[in-house]
């Protein structure tokens, strides 16, 4: 079964003919993936990738034939709110919750960095599609685990019961 993934950064993602482009390679002429778009990866593949003296690992994704996008690098210490994060899928029996706060807001990607797009009230019943957790995003927002509950509509589950 094939891997469903979320566009987690705040600017587009472009498609490389093949994995691990090189400094300063151009994506394929539109094709870029907006922030909150949901991407199926037909295969995964790490690359090691040399820099200076330091060597870092990328994870690429195919998404057809001869289009891939990197997901995050593993090890390079860049923020974790950059890149494509992995998506869970939501087990049928907790496929609906519950908003908690009187107004919660609802963004564009799995984040509090991404722009937001609405609020709910509070006792509002949303679907939930997927899940993806994210790594500690430091000043890029809160971690911890988001919810899709619509096209490019993510709130943190943290408000949700």
């Amino acid at each position: 079964m094939s891997q469903q993934f979320v566009v987690a950064s705040l600017t587009a993602v472009g498609e490389f003919r093949t994995p691990n482009q090189g400094a300063g390679a151009q994506p394929i002429s539109g094709t870029s993936h907006q922030p909150g778009a949901i991407l199926t990866a037909l295969e995964q593949r790490p690359v090691d990738v040399v820099t200076g003296n330091r060597t870092f690992t990328e994870e690429w994704i195919r998404i057809g034939a001869n289009r891939w996008v990197c997901a995050l690098p593993v090890n390079t210490g860049q923020s974790p709110g950059v890149g494509i994060r992995r998506l869970n899928r939501v087990a049928a029996a907790s496929t609906q919750a519950t908003t908690t706060p009187a107004s919660l807001r609802v963004r564009q990607g799995p984040g509090s960095q991404f722009v937001q797009v609405t609020t709910l009230s509070r006792d509002t019943r949303v679907n939930l599609l997927h899940t993806t957790t994210t790594l500690s995003e430091q000043n890029l927002g809160e971690h911890g685990t988001w919810a899709r509950i619509g096209d490019r509509q993510w709130v943190h589950t943290r408000y949700l019961h």
